[in-house]
């Protein structure tokens, strides 16, 4: 009579249940894979030009050439925010007017001068903004109705603008 054999169990994997460890002849393929992943990566990074730099004692002036958005600028290759404020993003029911409203000021308030404050937020340089009349960009937004006031970052400069555009149901806060 012969004795059948039962395969041995396998031992479980230290690393609990569905965590087994891959075959060591599929190791190298994925640290290839990685591999390839990683320097197409850096290769697609080092393609893509970065926005150009100001330093925080810069100025640009003139006509933005974009707008994207109720609180962004684009002067060629600098994307500028403006400082202590934040406008609806374009995914919102305002944003649209938003951005419209600072397109309008710029048209007709002349060139604007901006001045680096030196902060970076998405990408973006952090600029505070003056009209050809010496007119506060962002305070302009605001007492539109366009814009809130930032406090975090203008420490409370726009909150009298915010204020009178909520009395006076301007821009977005209109009933």
């Amino acid at each position: 009579m012969s004795r059948r054999r039962f395969p041995a169990a396998t031992p479980r994997s230290p690393r609990g249940p569905g965590r087994a460890r891959l075959p060591r002849r599929s190791q190298p393929l994925t640290l290839g894979v990685l591999t390839a992943l990683l320097i197409g990566g850096a290769v697609a990074m080092m393609a893509t030009p970065p926005d150009t730099p100001l330093t925080p004692e810069a100025r640009i002036s003139g006509r933005p050439t974009r707008i994207t958005d109720g609180d962004t600028l684009r002067f060629g290759a600098h994307r500028l925010r403006l400082s202590g404020i934040d406008a609806p993003e374009m995914s919102t029911p305002h944003g649209e007017p938003a951005r419209r409203h600072l397109a309008a000021l710029v048209a007709t308030r002349g060139p604007i001068a901006c001045q680096d404050q030196g902060g970076r937020t998405h990408g973006r340089i952090v600029a505070r903004c003056r009209t050809a009349d010496g007119a506060d960009l962002e305070t302009l937004m605001v007492e539109a109705g366009w814009a809130t006031d930032f406090t975090r970052h203008s420490h409370g400069r726009h909150l009298p603008a915010q204020l009178r555009a909520m009395l006076d149901g301007k821009g977005m806060w209109a009933r």
